[in-house]
């Protein structure tokens, strides 16, 4: 499962309005994505690379 984000430096937290900025930036999106960087949360990572990530687990 993955999550992409954009952070609000001011709260330090991630914002919904600053994505949908991004997502909408139109003509405007290369100064939106300068200022207002986004981010990839990955969870659950069982493989990466062809590789397994859990060890010896099956």
């Amino acid at each position: 499962m993955e999550k992409v984000s954009a952070w609000d430096r001011e709260s330090g937290r991630t914002s919904f309005p600053a994505l949908h900025a991004r997502v909408s930036g139109g003509r405007r999106l290369p100064a939106v994505t300068a200022s207002q960087p986004a981010i990839l949360v990955v969870f659950d990572v069982v493989e990466s690379s062809g590789t397994l990530t859990t060890g010896d687990a099956p």
